[in-house]
């Protein structure tokens, strides 16, 4: 045996399922919804750590794991995590089409002079038009919320309205990146749940905006 030659131990063991996607486990690729011999299915990730809906889960442990490098770095770059609302916070919103009317006048309107903030859209395969007016400051705020906090949008709304709301309050999408969490990818159509984005100790690095 060559003298920096040394033995090694070869260890088998079992995976723990830590990380799973649709059913199956990202790591040894085992597919978690067959039914074992003895009758009980594979362990199953169930916290989601992501803003979409993907399917991606992970165990406690590895959830845990996650936040407190996610802690980490923010403590290294002095942020906190700041979770916004949409509407009645950061916008106003209505499917009102006299704002329609009101846009498509001349300027001869009195109420013109106040649409100059109001933005329209319309989201896929819907001819529902939605006017969106930004509250006071809102660019201005979240430019420089954006130094101070990482930034998360969390609504009751669609995630496709959420995004393109996020495009008219954050066109070139660096102050939330994909970091928006919405009623059909939150889990509940009731209730906002912080956990849903922070399941472990993660929520006293966060403060909330909400009305």
């Amino acid at each position: 045996m060559h003298p920096q030659e040394k033995n090694c131990t070869a260890i088998d063991a079992e995976c723990t399922h830590e990380v799973q996607f649709r059913g199956m486990c990202a790591v040894c690729f085992k597919d978690l919804t067959i039914i074992t011999s003895g009758g009980a299915a594979a362990p199953k990730a169930t916290i989601s750590m992501t803003h979409d809906s993907l399917g991606v889960f992970v165990s406690e442990k590895t959830a845990e794991k996650l936040e407190r490098e996610t802690a980490q770095r923010l403590k290294r770059e002095q942020k906190l995590s700041l979770i916004l609302d949409l509407d009645q916070t950061l916008i106003h919103a209505t499917i009102d089409q006299t704002v329609g009317e009101w846009l498509a006048d001349d300027g001869s309107n009195l109420d013109y002079p106040e649409l100059k903030d109001v933005h329209k859209f319309t989201l896929p395969e819907s001819p529902i038009i939605y006017y969106i007016k930004l509250r006071p400051g809102t660019l201005e705020f979240l430019a420089k919320a954006s130094k101070l906090y990482e930034m998360h949008i969390y609504t009751m709304g669609t995630r496709a309205y959420a995004d393109a709301v996020a495009k008219i309050i954050d066109p070139t999408g660096h102050l939330f990146i994909d970091r928006i969490l919405s009623r059909d990818t939150s889990g509940s159509f009731q209730e906002k749940r912080i956990g849903r984005i922070f399941p472990g100790e993660g929520e006293k690095m966060a403060v909330v905006v909400d009305d």
